[in-house]
């Protein structure tokens, strides 16, 4: 009985060990890299070498996303991509198209917009963004050190 309680003990820890950080990042939130130029200036994600490029804290507690927010999120075009964007505009304001044509967002829409306009694909590429899409909010930069401190 000894040996099987004891086991049991140590599996038991095993999972715990394994459990936790995985909870904590599916609840919490979890650091990432940037990659690529489309939210230039903001975040810098355009060089080869990982350790030149901005890492960020994406958080999965957020308040209701507002313009100005940095959310990452499924792209709707592409669901195996993730974007990192700019809210530019929120559900039930209007939004004007390349074609002249002025559209209001629908209820949970967003229009996500890439700081670097000449090499992002955003909302002006495929639509709004539901919010059903969005995976955490941007809200610290935390390497390189330099340029430590909150997203804005």
């Amino acid at each position: 009985m000894n040996g099987a309680t004891n086991f049991l003990k140590k599996a038991g820890t095993a999972a715990g060990i394994i459990c936790l950080p995985l909870a904590f990042i599916d609840v919490v939130g979890h650091p990432a890299a940037v990659i690529g130029p489309s939210m230039e200036p903001t975040l810098h994600g355009n060089d080869a070498r990982w350790w030149h490029n901005d890492i960020v804290w994406l958080s999965k507690w957020y308040s209701k996303p507002k313009p100005g927010d940095v959310f990452t999120y499924i792209s709707p075009s592409d669901p195996t991509a993730r974007h990192i964007k700019r809210i530019a505009r929120c559900s039930g304001e209007p939004v004007k198209l390349k074609s002249g044509v002025k559209i209001i967002l629908a209820k949970g829409e967003y229009w996500m917009l890439s700081d670097n306009a000449e090499v992002g694909h955003d909302s002006r590429t495929y639509g709004p963004v539901n919010v059903g899409l969005f995976q955490a909010k941007a809200k610290f930069v935390l390497w390189p050190p330099s340029r430590f401190g909150p997203i804005r």
